[in-house]
């Protein structure tokens, strides 16, 4: 039997600051999309704060453009893993939107993320944020595929 002493400061310091980073994440969540990775159409979707239309196969447009342009400057048809577009205007305070559509590819589907990256923390948590949200969508695919295929 192993007794575990109290948890230092800088424990728990870590401990509030990965559950802030986690709810900074969620609240960036802007929509989820699973899809045909050979189709490229959407087989599963969830918008939580969408700027601009709904449609589904606006979105579904979007990524085809998108795997096409990268085809086309890589010479690999399937290799794109984010893509970072915004509305900012600078010189304004608050300057806009900036997101972030990030993707990870698996055999038969692609989980697909959409982030609005204005809501993450200066730029020295960024990439801990974008592991996060890396994470979040293994965790998606993993689960999707186990249920699905």
């Amino acid at each position: 039997m192993s007794v575990v002493g109290p948890i230092s400061a800088a424990t728990e310091g870590d401990a509030i600051d990965g559950n802030r980073r986690l709810v900074q994440f969620h609240k960036s969540i802007m929509r989820i999309v699973i899809m045909d990775k050979l189709a490229k159409l959407s087989l599963f979707e969830r918008v939580y704060n969408w700027i601009g239309s709904d449609s589904t196969d606006g979105v579904d447009a979007l990524i085809k453009t998108f795997y096409q342009f990268a085809g086309s400057i890589e010479n690999h048809p399937n290799s794109l893993q984010s893509v970072r577009f915004g509305n900012q205007e600078p010189g304004k305070a608050g300057g806009g939107v900036t997101m972030e559509m990030l993707v990870l590819d698996d055999r038969n589907v692609l989980a697909i993320l959409f982030v609005n990256i204005s809501k993450w923390p200066d730029s020295h948590e960024k990439n801990e944020m974008k592991n996060i949200a890396l994470g979040f969508l293994k965790r998606l695919l993993s689960s999707f595929n186990s249920m699905f295929t």
